[in-house]
């Protein structure tokens, strides 16, 4: 039986946008970019949801934002620039979710609390953020 988890990105030091050509996003399946919400200190907010399914010591996390093969998934926050109808990608992180601890994983998913993890808008390829709970 699948779960549901809550995930949250602080980007701090994101990348410039000028919200008409270039953007930058967490990045759905279709491939959409969901814009993040900006705090005062100058980071952008990102939050999704997944459903978790648990296969004996490791969990499996589904939906729309999740990318990679089940023992792999991460988040992508994606920037890029539209030119007409095409986009072309400047740079994108990838948020492996399996830094997730199991036991703070279960934590989250029982009280209903969210996951959130810190990283750093410059950095390019794959991240293993260190989770804490909201």
């Amino acid at each position: 039986m699948a779960e549901t988890v809550r995930l949250q990105i602080v980007c701090e030091n994101p990348p410039p946008v000028d919200d008409l050509s270039v953007m930058f996003g967490l990045q759905d399946k279709k491939p959409s970019l969901i814009a993040g919400t900006p705090q005062s200190d100058g980071a952008l907010h990102f939050e999704c949801v997944l459903d978790v399914k648990r296969e004996g010591d490791a969990a499996n996390f589904l939906g729309a934002f999740a990318h990679g093969t089940p023992k792999e998934r991460f988040l992508y926050l994606s920037y890029g620039r539209r030119d007409g109808n095409t986009f072309e990608w400047i740079r994108r992180i990838k948020v492996q979710l399996g830094t997730i601890p199991l036991e703070l994983l279960d934590k989250a998913i029982a009280e209903r609390r969210a996951l959130v993890a810190r990283i750093d808008g410059r950095r390019a390829g794959s991240v293993r953020p260190t989770w804490t709970l909201e």
